[in-house]
């Protein structure tokens, strides 16, 4: 016969019943971790593409930022190159 401690069935049946009530607590443990690993995975995607985005948009704006300078440098350019026209202009009819 088996003694009565504490935690412990008295019956084989008793027996049986805890350990497939343990197997099913631990496949439904398994199941929820895996479930929580996989909800973290997809943050931390999310996250990810967040971040990329993020750098995508700023790369953007220095691109356009870029642009904008060098079409203010051609700009400038275009006025230099007129001012020397008009000096030399200016110096041959000094002469």
């Amino acid at each position: 016969m088996m003694e009565k401690d504490v935690g412990t069935p008295y019956t084989p049946a008793e027996h049986l019943h805890q350990l497939r009530k343990l197997l099913r607590r631990c496949k439904e443990d398994m199941f929820w971790e895996v479930l929580q690993s996989s909800v973290a995975t997809e943050q931390e995607q999310r996250a990810w593409r967040e971040s990329a985005n993020e750098d995508f948009k700023i790369d953007r704006q220095e691109r356009k930022e870029s642009q904008e300078i060098l079409v203010v440098q051609e700009q400038m350019i275009k006025v230099m190159e007129v001012q020397t026209e008009m000096l030399q202009s200016l110096i041959t009819a000094s002469k």
